[in-house]
């Protein structure tokens, strides 16, 4: 039986006496019983990642420390994912108009299917479809690897996000691209295009 991940317990202690709170009131503000929280800071009982999250919100604590601190967020790398951008039906990226956060549990299977050597930074953007051939992908989030200047070779022949050197970044197949960035592409509703594109990135993972 895999064991509960080990909590911080002195790291939230701290908190909970610099914030002049206790645990009796964040079990009450999360509709838990006292006792099962104090078993869950201590490690006896699994601390699922949506109530870490919980509990920092409560604190004003950071979740991805906390997660990090837990061995939440893999041991063979750390993945940083910052989601600021939302993809329509057609595959167009644009920045979202309102904050947008990631839950900590949503983090967390992010983590566990992109097993990295490194620290790696991630960008995450929500499909909001309300028409289009992502239709039955609305509310699902897509995650890919930040984009610098260069074109991933794993881009060629995958689902991937294209940015072309003029207008914005679009989500496509990529049929073929040249050392000078001339491209080839299919949008998802089947129709081809061509453009001159200055960065390319394979779509890693989209989570329902």
């Amino acid at each position: 039986m895999k064991r509960p991940p080990k909590i911080d317990s002195q790291w939230f202690y701290d908190a909970l006496d610099e914030a002049g709170q206790s645990l009796r009131a964040i079990a009450r503000q999360m509709k838990m019983d006292p006792s099962l929280l104090s078993r869950k800071f201590r490690g006896e009982v699994w601390f699922k990642p949506h109530e870490i999250e919980a509990v920092c919100g409560f604190l004003r604590l950071s979740s991805d420390e906390a997660l990090r601190r837990a061995g939440l967020m893999g041991d063979m790398g750390l993945v940083l994912v910052a989601m600021d951008h939302v993809i329509d039906g057609y595959g167009a990226i644009s920045k979202a108009a309102e904050k947008l956060s990631l839950a900590a549990d949503l983090r967390y299977r992010i983590q566990g299917a992109l097993r990295v050597d490194e620290t790696q930074e991630m960008e995450a953007a929500q499909i909001r479809a309300e028409k289009g051939p992502f239709l039955a992908l609305d509310d699902s989030v897509a995650v890919f690897e930040r984009q610098s200047s260069n074109i991933d070779t794993a881009s060629v022949g995958a689902l991937s996000v294209l940015t072309p050197k003029s207008g914005d970044r679009f989500i496509a197949h990529l049929t073929r691209v040249r050392k000078t960035g001339e491209a080839v592409y299919r949008r998802p509703d089947g129709k081809e295009g061509e453009a001159v594109l200055k960065a390319a990135t394979p779509v890693l993972l989209i989570i329902p």
